[in-house]
């Protein structure tokens, strides 16, 4: 896509002497020759500089995000975290007319603002289509540097993204997973070192990946091109899901500062290290699909600023909210110093034993009693004892037993049921395949099975909880919080402790399974 006219000041400029084509991700360009070249992880960046008239230029070619749907609305996202976060204009915006080229919306503005008691201007160029939003960004305080602004933006050529070649992905498909790596990159957070490097050059990108097994590790990577130092934040601890909320509990962060590799944005020597205070969030969190192609984007809200996350964004989709991606082509992993690597694990667990070390993992057997009324009790029982039992297999099957026992009965009752299950997220749907209610004699009149004297078949009860895990005890004693909408045969009345819950307790030898009659 050639002759992109963009729209900075009204002045006439002509066009001078240009180095060869280079292409940084979607965008084919020819830079400004004798510029110095800066490759970033998320921006290529041309900079020239004038020690005698103090006067300088910058031009940011910023790496595509998934668009919000429409140019506008591209358009005004990149301006306000590319723009006014950055520089405060302080002069009405000036814009041109959206224009269009093979599937692609162009739009661009400027406007002043001041830096260094002198007056500058930043002018942003976005392009929106196949679900892509790209963005050129140059700031300078001298008119002698638009002629070659304005011929780089007429060199564009941007090229139509390769649909499904993200690395990495996420389960996309579920919207209440959180599984997989997530980023969020955006200019350098102002809190970490000058006005210069604020809103001349930088960026900063956080980073996290939640494990299978309900841990998770994040990495913050800060640059700025008159840094000294690139800073690196390392993180790890655990998570866990309730419902729409993840509550993130870090066992150990860090604040690392790294040498410049040849004064470039590349991992040097590391040079200091420091503890940063533990920081447990619990978020709202939703996935949402900015794109209309089924690429989720994490949105975590909460209503205050946190250290981790840095500021809320600009972007008022979501209130209060952080946006992070999923990894891929155009959003890659962080690269770490020396190569190191951060993989996401899969923890491969027995079938019987419970995982209570996996705030994720509901298999193996969990129990619990209750005297309270339910669809499987007995009519005319005032005492009966109802214990009710799962076992999650690693096969996706489960068993379901249910005993009801009354001293002053002269039968014990036994429900069985098995089926499939499947889990999304933190959304747990069971799938009946058989279920009977069995009435058995007592042996001497006590809680002994005797013999079997009748068989019926139940109605099948096909549901779909929320659940999540807490650890109750030292002991790593679990507890796993089913819920639903409304109360089920299989599990009877809703616990007291837990609206629309019930509370089930990992099997141990201080609680028992139920003990069956012998098949």
């Amino acid at each position: 896509m050639k002759k992109i006219m963009s729209l900075f000041v009204c002045c006439s400029v002509a066009a001078i002497s240009f180095a060869q084509q280079q292409t940084f991700d979607l965008i084919t360009f020819t830079p400004p020759k004798g510029w110095t070249k800066n490759v970033g992880e998320t921006l290529l960046s041309y900079t020239i500089t004038d020690n005698k008239t103090k006067s300088w230029c910058r031009i940011n070619v910023v790496k595509s995000t998934t668009s919000k749907g429409t140019i506008e609305a591209d358009f005004e996202s990149e301006w306000l975290d590319l723009v006014v976060k950055n520089y405060n204009p302080t002069s009405e915006r000036k814009e041109n007319e959206i224009q269009e080229a093979e599937g692609w919306k162009i739009k661009a503005g400027s406007s002043k603002f001041t830096f260094d008691n002198r007056e500058a201007m930043a002018m942003l160029t976005t392009a929106s289509g196949y679900d892509r939003c790209v963005s050129i960004i140059a700031v300078t305080n001298s008119m002698e540097y638009l002629k070659d602004v304005k011929a780089l933006i007429e060199s564009l050529d941007l090229k139509k993204p390769a649909i499904g070649s993200t690395e990495n992905p996420v389960a996309e498909d579920d919207k209440n997973s959180v599984v997989g790596t997530w980023k969020k990159t955006g200019s350098v957070n102002p809190s970490y070192n000058d006005a210069y490097a604020t809103s001349i050059a930088g960026y900063s990108s956080d980073q996290y990946i939640f494990n299978a097994n309900g841990t998770y590790h994040f990495v913050s990577k800060t640059f700025g091109m008159s840094f000294a130092k690139i800073l690196l934040v390392k993180e790890n601890g655990t998570y866990q899901i309730s419902g729409n909320t993840i509550t993130i509990t870090p066992q150990k962060s860090t604040l690392e500062a790294w040498s410049k590799k040849n004064g470039g944005d590349k991992w040097g020597i590391r040079l200091s290290s420091q503890k940063r205070p533990l920081e447990k969030v619990t978020y709202q969190f939703t996935k949402h699909d900015f794109s209309g192609i089924q690429i989720w984007d994490l949105v975590l809200q909460n209503n205050t600023v946190t250290q981790r996350d840095g500021p809320h964004s600009n972007n008022k989709s979501f209130d209060k909210a952080w946006y992070y991606s999923p990894i891929s082509a155009n959003n890659p992993v962080i690269e770490l110093p020396n190569g190191e690597k951060i993989t996401t694990e899969v923890q491969t667990e027995p079938v019987q034993a419970t995982n209570i070390n996996n705030s994720n993992s509901i298999l193996g057997t969990w129990c619990m009693s209750s005297s309270d009324n339910s669809s499987y009790r007995v009519k005319n029982s005032v005492m009966s004892t109802i214990f009710r039992q799962y076992t999650f297999k690693e096969n996706s099957t489960y068993t379901c037993n249910i005993k009801t026992y009354d001293p002053l009965m002269n039968s014990t009752y036994l429900g069985r049921e098995n089926g499939t299950y499947k889990k999304a997220g933190n959304n747990l749907t069971i799938i009946p395949q058989r279920s009977v209610m069995e009435e058995w004699s007592k042996v001497d009149n006590t809680d002994q099975w005797g013999k079997l004297l009748k068989t019926q078949n139940i109605a099948l009860e096909k549901v779909t909880y929320t659940f999540y895990k807490i650890n109750i005890s030292e002991n790593n004693e679990w507890q796993l919080i089913l819920k639903a909408s409304s109360p089920t045969k299989r599990d009877g009345p809703f616990n007291n402790y837990e609206r629309n819950a019930w509370i089930y307790i990992n099997a141990s030898p201080a609680r028992p399974v139920i003990k069956l009659p012998s098949e």
